[in-house]
């Protein structure tokens, strides 16, 4: 008759590899912890909520992304990069040209404009993105 004998786990302490892999949580204090995971479940419901408002009917997502996209979006994700680099540009200049404060004012608002212009484009981008990616899914995604 063989004899089974069963292995016991002897504890051991979370490796630095392992924490980081987590993010820190493995050793966070329970507060610490519990803030986090709070923080991840209002994002996440937060993201369910955005989702549940997007159109269902492919009518209506077609109607929605025409609006988004009504503007000559060519080419937008490289002149998006070169334009918000260049008002970040713009805003930093500011500051070191020896120049009076009114054309230094000037340039802050310009570049603020810009930038706020580019965030626009970016986040109608990223609605469309989100409602066409209902209709064509490449992975699964968070569902809640």
């Amino acid at each position: 008759m063989t004899k089974h004998t069963q292995k016991v786990e002897t504890p051991t302490p979370i490796q630095d590899t392992e924490n980081r892999r987590v993010h820190g949580q493995g050793l966070a204090c329970k507060m610490v912890h519990d803030d986090h995971v709070a923080e991840v479940t209002r994002l996440r419901q937060r993201q369910e909520a955005y989702e549940a408002s997007l159109p269902k009917d492919q009518q209506a997502a077609l109607r929605e992304i025409a609006k988004a996209g009504s503007r000559d979006l060519r080419d937008v994700w490289d002149n998006e990069c070169a334009a918000r680099l260049a008002y970040v540009i713009i805003f930093e200049l500011a500051d070191k040209i020896n120049a009076d404060l009114d054309l230094q004012d000037a340039l802050r608002w310009l570049s603020r404009i810009g930038l706020e212009a580019v965030d626009r484009v970016e986040a109608d981008m990223k609605h469309v993105h989100s409602i066409a990616r209902q209709f064509q899914k490449v992975h699964t995604v968070y569902r809640a």
